[in-house]
């Protein structure tokens, strides 16, 4: 008997976008389900192995490619609004939110974990709690002054030209066969276009102003040693969450993929060990 059922999916976004999107239902029934969004340049075919993670804990998973990402259509790495991502991740709650039990996550890696963020800040209903990997409040690195100038221009004159996202493979995790394989994968687009990027500084500025708002319970986790998106961003965000009910959670030595790094299992066992503890209550 299979330990779990995979189906693919297509959903739609809120100004009818179509989206590639991928369901993992556990072999028997599911105890929760979880809405997980993906990072910049990648796609829901990467994860897999966290589907595994959670069916074998007895837990559903339902992921969408972004526009422009993966299998869904749209220019890669390009959005007019942030509100767009997050439209396309409210169409993939809603099909899972068409499951039962009545207990739902909702999770984000990166610019999902960002996406995912913006999302709390409403206090959706349905949602029974939120978990953050490596959420990209701050980027590792300081863009030069020029290149924010020149992305405002652009975003004006060119909002759709494909530039480089600039992000190494080699920082996504200590296990070198993590980065050949992104390197090699053909969804792994490498692009931001400027409108695309002043959106998502945009959103950073909006979801920190925001984040006092979150009621839900939150997990925020993060690789101590990432590169990509600065551990201090989760530190600022949690830092201003009020509610009580929230865990910091940061992985001393980890790169930017926490859930495909070494010593991963902890990882696993920290958010599924949540998750039950949440659903507890």
């Amino acid at each position: 008997m299979p330990d779990h059922h995979y189906s693919e999916l297509r959903l739609h976004s809120a100004d009818g976008t179509p989206l590639f999107a991928r369901e993992w239902r556990p072999a028997g029934p599911a105890k929760a389900w979880v809405t997980l969004s993906h990072g910049t340049s990648e796609h829901s075919g990467r994860y897999a192995h966290v589907a595994k993670a959670f069916n074998d804990a007895g837990l559903g998973l339902v992921m969408a490619d972004l526009r422009g990402s993966g299998q869904s259509p749209g220019k890669r790495g390009h959005i007019e609004r942030f509100s767009q991502y997050c439209d396309d991740v409210k169409a993939a709650i809603r099909h899972t939110q068409s499951h039962q039990p009545a207990v739902h996550f909702l999770g984000g890696h990166s610019l999902g974990g960002l996406i995912a963020a913006s999302i709390a800040t409403e206090n959706p209903e349905g949602i029974d709690g939120v978990f953050l990997s490596c959420a990209a409040f701050q980027l590792g690195f300081a863009p030069a002054p020029w290149k924010l100038a020149l992305s405002r221009v652009l975003a004006t004159l060119w909002p759709s030209l494909p530039i480089s996202n600039e992000i190494d493979v080699a920082q996504l995790s200590r296990d070198a066969s993590v980065g050949e394989s992104q390197q090699r994968d053909p969804y792994n687009h490498g692009k931001v276009t400027p409108s695309m990027f002043l959106a998502f500084i945009q959103a950073q500025q909006q979801v920190m102003q925001d984040a006092p708002n979150i009621e839900l319970p939150m997990l925020v986790m993060h690789g101590g040693a990432d590169a990509i998106s600065a551990c201090e961003g989760s530190e600022r965000f949690f830092a201003k969450l009020r509610s009580d009910n929230k865990v910091l959670k940061i992985y001393d030595g980890m790169y930017h993929e926490i859930f495909n790094e070494l010593g991963k299992e902890q990882v696993f066992s920290d958010v599924l060990d949540w998750m039950a503890k949440v659903g507890e209550q």
